[in-house]
């Protein structure tokens, strides 16, 4: 009951979010270059409203693949990588109806705030030329203005909303122990043990052999095969 009335005002607080315009009528433009090299921050209460819609809906191959997606994400040592649930084929979001909160404001940003990020990003990256940066895309517009007061109001109803299912206000950041994180992390820490989180950590910093790295994402989903449908239908039922 608690997780379902923290969806409930989180599809509440999406609704305020000014609708915008400009991203699918360019798709064929941009080639969705926002979706294939950015990762999108998510809240743990994001990441179970989207990941509860996923269990319900999908088929178990297209599950199984997500989480592939998501293993090879975390094990790509490039800082930029795509959002796992982009379509690489058709350019669209495979879950575009629970998109979260930096989903909804991405382009609606205003401007100061988001350079701001954008150059601290630049720094970050400088010596990096392999990592290819994007300023926030100008396609994409709101009839309504949106200020940083709205956003900043917006964000801090979306942290109530995270406190709610029992996150502490502490950890509610971006750092190792906090709830702020990408969607692929967050479905690895739900689904796999801590001996697998190691094994894969260790993957991570010793394979360097693409082929030998793909050989171990390959082992890892045959062995979730058997027990994945065990999984999707207790939470399909909780």
């Amino acid at each position: 009951p608690k997780l379902k009335g923290a969806h409930r005002k989180l599809r509440a607080l999406y609704k305020k979010i000014p609708s915008t315009e400009g991203c699918m009528e360019n798709l064929d433009t941009c080639k969705s270059w926002c979706c294939s090299c950015q990762t999108p921050q998510v809240l743990y209460v994001e990441f179970l409203h989207t990941w509860k819609d996923v269990i319900k809906y999908w088929a178990l191959p297209d599950i199984l693949d997500l989480i592939e997606r998501a293993v090879n994400a975390y094990l790509n040592n490039n800082p930029v990588k795509g959002c796992i649930f982009h379509n690489k084929e058709t350019g669209l979001c495979t879950q575009h109806k629970t998109r979260c909160f930096n989903c909804y404001i991405y382009g609606i940003t205003p401007k100061d705030k988001f350079t701001k990020r954008f150059n601290r990003f630049k720094e970050m990256y400088k010596d990096r030329p392999d990592v290819i940066l994007h300023d926030q895309c100008p396609l994409v517009t709101s009839k309504k203005k949106v200020t940083q007061k709205d956003i900043d109001k917006w964000w801090n109803e979306l942290v109530e909303i995270e406190k709610s299912i029992g996150i502490k206000k502490k950890n509610i950041n971006d750092k190792d122990e906090g709830s702020y994180r990408s969607y692929h992390d967050h479905l690895l820490l739900h689904l796999f043990p801590d001996v697998v989180l190691n094994q894969m950590t260790i993957v991570k910093g010793t394979v360097t052999d693409p082929a030998e790295k793909a050989a171990c994402v390959r082992s890892l989903i045959e062995c979730l095969r058997g027990s994945m449908e065990t999984i999707i239908s207790g939470e399909s039922n909780e």
